[in-house]
């Protein structure tokens, strides 16, 4: 059941807490739009919130958040000594009674300044970092060792954690939750299957197979044309595919789109082609607009969509299977507007973000109530 609004401000007025919040940048990108949205909750449930971050914010940050930019050139997949530094500045300056790290570099400088300060610390873990060298592992895991406790946005995630030795008492999956829109965009229906792929154009991500999907459909008799909105190293390969399967009349490629809403606006099904997930905001958003959801069983992908019933669910990497999964949506329009309003139930039941700042403040709350050295 959801919680309101009302009742998360009541319990969270309980025990304020003043939160000390970091993340390595705020480019656009699921953990940002995840830290932005959580932060600015916390505060309306009358928690104190410092954001700390580098480079230039690319998210709108939330009223009532102290939000501070410690260094001018951004921070991402590296550590970044001088932030142990800064960050135990600032902390020692407004003594926060809680730490919450997200990201790489946070989380390595996060746990060193709440070792020597003795303050509680919570780090949320995004994704798999398969991106990360055997020696970033290492780097990384001696600072988790000293957080009170961790957040995972996916069941695998967390086992991984489990797996590198953690306490299982610390660690706990915590589902993303989103704002239901008041009203899902309203859509002209076309007679053309209208396909739509946001996200960075990485290996985890695979755009390609999103191009290979798409030629699929084709093969199969659909109608289907694919709108792509993001940027990253893969885009020439993307462009690549598109020619190689004489695709341009079918496809196009712009940049982040600024709010996500025009594009489900445009489209009839959302497209995640991904190979590696956390628990991706996108496919919550694309719910809440009443779009049915094609993706890859990866992460916590299939917590989100109810296979057959808010969407349709194939294996990582198998462009057919996507392809023939996009076929029938196109061939069965029905079918494909009673999942869309069902996964608009579901956010609704399951992913509200009462519900996950309800459960952060919860965590905050036995965090500082437990006064036993993190192990």
């Amino acid at each position: 059941m959801a919680t309101s609004a009302g009742a998360l401000r009541r319990f969270a007025a309980q025990r304020p807490q003043r939160v000390l919040m970091l993340i390595d940048h705020l480019d656009v990108g699921g953990a940002q739009q995840h830290v932005a949205l959580l932060s600015g909750q916390l505060v309306r449930a009358g928690h104190e919130v410092h954001l700390l971050y580098t480079g230039k914010p690319a998210v709108a940050l939330p009223d009532g958040v102290v939000a501070v930019q410690l260094l001018d050139e951004k921070v991402t997949r590296r550590e970044e000594p001088c932030l142990d530094a800064l960050v135990g500045k600032y902390s020692d300056r407004i003594k926060p009674t809680v730490m919450h790290a997200h990201l790489f570099a946070s989380a390595i400088a996060a746990g060193r300044v709440a070792a020597r300060q003795g303050i509680p610390l919570v780090v949320t873990h995004h994704s798999a970092g398969t991106w990360q060298r055997k020696s970033d592992r290492e780097n990384l895991l001696a600072s988790l060792h000293q957080a009170a406790y961790h957040l995972t946005v996916s069941p695998q995630i967390e086992q991984r954690l489990l797996e590198q030795g953690l306490s299982p008492s610390r660690v706990e999956f915590m589902p993303n939750g989103i704002p239901v829109p008041v009203n899902p965009m309203r859509r002209v229906q076309g007679t053309d299957l209208r396909v739509g792929f946001l996200g960075r154009l990485d290996t985890d991500k695979d755009p390609v197979l999103a191009v290979g999907a798409l030629a699929q459909a084709h093969a199969l008799g659909a109608y289907a044309r694919l709108e792509m909105r993001g940027a990253g190293p893969l885009e020439a390969k993307v462009r690549e595919a598109v020619e190689r399967f004489s695709l341009q009349p079918y496809f196009a490629l712009d940049g982040f789109v600024a709010d996500p809403a025009e594009l489900y606006g445009r489209i009839d099904v959302l497209l995640l082609s991904s190979r590696d997930e956390g628990m991706p905001l996108v496919v919550l958003e694309a719910m809440g607009h009443e779009l049915p959801v094609v993706a890859t069983r990866v992460g916590a992908v299939p917590l989100e969509v109810q296979h057959g019933v808010t969407g349709l669910l194939t294996e990582a990497g198998d462009a057919a299977e996507l392809g023939e999964a996009l076929a029938w949506l196109d061939a069965h329009p029905t079918e494909r507007q009673r999942m869309g309003k069902q996964g608009r139930q579901r956010l609704r039941s399951l992913f509200s973000v009462e519900q996950m700042t309800l459960k952060v403040s919860q965590t905050y709350d036995r965090m500082t109530e437990d006064e036993r050295v993190p192990v």
